[in-house]
């Protein structure tokens, strides 16, 4: 791959992010302006953030770290790469039940810190 392909790529996703957080906010706008503020909208906030914060850590690391490094791997040795994407895979399984047994036992100081308009 190119150099120029490659500053042309991460251009596009620089520029795609940033659209998507201006979308983002708008609809935050919105449901705001609709809503106003209480206990229907802090549970919108809640249900749609928090799985986008993990989906962010955990799928954003996946993409960025190890794709490009096990994408080199395969291509000089097919059986360590295997290996590699075995062992990852596990460690990341193992993460993603960790934060998902944490976020359920933390729901209730979740919902707390995140929605103080929530109902208990």
């Amino acid at each position: 791959m190119n150099g120029r392909v490659l500053v042309r790529t991460s251009f596009l996703l620089i520029v795609l992010t940033a659209g998507v957080k201006l979308l983002g906010f708008a609809r935050d706008q919105v449901v705001a302006f609709v809503f106003g503020a209480g206990p229907i909208t802090d549970a919108f906030y809640i249900a749609l953030t928090l799985p986008m914060v993990l989906v962010s850590m955990i799928g954003g690391t996946f993409s960025t770290a190890f794709v490009p490094v096990l994408t080199d791997l395969w291509q000089k040795d097919r059986a360590a790469g295997w290996r590699t994407m075995r062992s990852v895979g596990s460690g990341y399984l193992g993460i993603v039940i960790a934060v998902a047994a944490g976020v359920v036992v933390g729901a209730p100081l979740l919902t707390h810190v995140l929605g103080p308009g929530l109902p208990p």
